[in-house]
């Protein structure tokens, strides 16, 4: 499973905040917050306590999974559109995967959120209000929906998602919680992108219908590091939590000769004679097994993880 480890001197700068606060406080309020996501879908911090809480509790996970989803831009990029960008990890994830000199500009209604992500960075460009309303908000070669898309109404999130495209000069993320409502938010808006003439990069290896249904989800993982005051607020002693997130990846050119892949949609199953991957191909779904005497393609599945591109090795003769 792929490992994102957050940046040093922002780790540190959410630990200096935290310590600013008494553990039993912060540690109540990273509950209350998580609490209130899992009923509506939004948390509203209203006080520092909680501004302070949510990046101590969230922002390792969030900078984890946007980081997971930048992998897969395999185009330039100088300029970042983070809508709802909380206390910015969007932009530290897009500088730590695209080069420092990447520009940031940062969208957040909540004036808390704001001035902590200011104090996390003092390069990268906040603006406050509705970052839905994107009028005065001039082209970025990419346009980040981080975990903020699915808090508007399915039919505001795809007008929002449709103006966004507009602006975004090669590539669009969205990334949202790995849910079966998130993923069932995420199927519309990957059809109206492809509507407005999208590639889909990531996770889909073609443009067609989703081919999962019933119970099944799209859907991955990522594991992040744990600092103690993250052990501390989530309740645990484990040095590392996994994030289960759901994303797309849209672009507006499509690779030049990009060769045909399958999406690994499951942890590959080893068994002593045979190695299963659940895979997502561009004609649909299918699962490989590969034997345990087909050396090489055998090597290469025991070493591929959920989530990744599978493109078959030669076989042995």
């Amino acid at each position: 499973m792929l490992t994102a480890h957050l940046p040093a001197p922002l780790r540190a700068a959410i630990e200096a905040e935290a310590r600013l606060h008494p553990t039993p406080d912060l540690a109540a309020a990273a509950r209350r917050l998580s609490e209130a996501y899992r009923k509506t879908g939004t948390s509203r911090i209203a006080s520092p306590l909680e501004a302070a809480a949510y990046a101590a509790s969230r922002m390792p996970a969030t900078f984890a999974a946007l980081s997971a989803a930048f992998r897969e831009v395999d185009v330039k990029i100088e300029s970042v559109l983070d809508l709802g960008a909380g206390a910015g990890a969007a932009g530290w994830a897009a500088k730590t995967h695209f080069g420092d000199s990447v520009q940031v500009t940062a969208v957040e209604p909540n004036e808390l959120l704001r001035r902590l992500g200011a104090s996390f960075s003092n390069d990268f460009l906040w603006r406050g209000g509705d970052y839905r309303n994107l009028s005065g908000l001039d082209g970025h070669d990419l346009v980040v929906f981080g975990y903020s898309l699915g808090e508007s109404a399915p039919g505001v999130a795809l007008e929002v998602l449709e103006r966004a495209y507009l602006i975004a000069n090669k590539a669009l993320v969205i990334v949202e919680p790995g849910t079966p409502s998130s993923f069932g938010q995420l199927l519309p808006a990957r059809q109206r992108l492809i509507g407005l003439g999208a590639t889909i990069a990531a996770p889909c290896p073609h443009q067609g219908p989703c081919p999962l249904a019933g119970d099944d989800w799209c859907h991955f993982a990522v594991r992040t590091d744990r600092s103690k005051i993250h052990k501390l607020l989530k309740g645990g002693q484990a040095g590392f939590e996994d994030e289960k997130f759901a994303y797309l990846v849209a672009l507006r050119s499509p690779p030049a000769a990009a060769p045909p892949f399958a999406r690994i949609l499951r942890h590959p199953l080893i068994e002593p004679k045979s190695i299963t991957l659940k895979l997502c191909e561009p004609g649909g779904l299918a699962g490989l097994r590969i034997r345990a005497n087909d050396k090489r393609a055998a090597k290469a599945a025991r070493k591929s993880s959920w989530g990744e591109r599978w493109a078959a090795p030669g076989s042995d003769d």
